[in-house]
């Protein structure tokens, strides 16, 4: 539905749904910016399934968290969040967080083993 619009609690107005885009590039990351989520081609063939799942559920999870800027609460609430959409979907979080080894730390990103431990603590109960 493109004239779709969601209404959210601070006011603003957006898209109801994210638009997604693959880019050209071997590394392995994605973002989220402004209702429109990137993926390098990278991460697209070269991680499993499940890690795929997990790293597209974070992404999404920023969309659905309204996060406006990097922040390392931010990026924490939205791996929390993204383990529990990957899990919903019927992928496995815990399969997926082998998706942290090629990701790096940063002032906005934990060391791999705590994002790593955060997705392992939230468990997943598929129905």
């Amino acid at each position: 539905m493109p004239n779709c619009q969601s209404y959210r609690p601070d006011g603003t107005v957006g898209p109801c749904l994210p638009a997604f885009t693959v880019r050209r590039g071997g590394e392995i990351n994605g973002s989220s910016l402004s209702g429109h989520i990137t993926f390098t081609s990278g991460a697209a063939v070269r991680l499993n399934e499940d890690e795929f799942a997990l790293l597209a559920g974070h992404e999404i999870a920023h969309y659905y968290l309204g996060h406006k800027s990097k922040a390392l609460a931010n990026e924490l609430a939205a791996d929390r969040l993204g383990a529990e959409l990957a899990c919903r979907a019927g992928y496995d979080p815990i399969v997926g967080a082998t998706l942290f080894r090629h990701l790096r730390a940063s002032k906005t990103h934990l060391a791999r083993d705590a994002r790593r431990a955060l997705v392992l603590s939230v468990g997943c109960a598929k129905t």
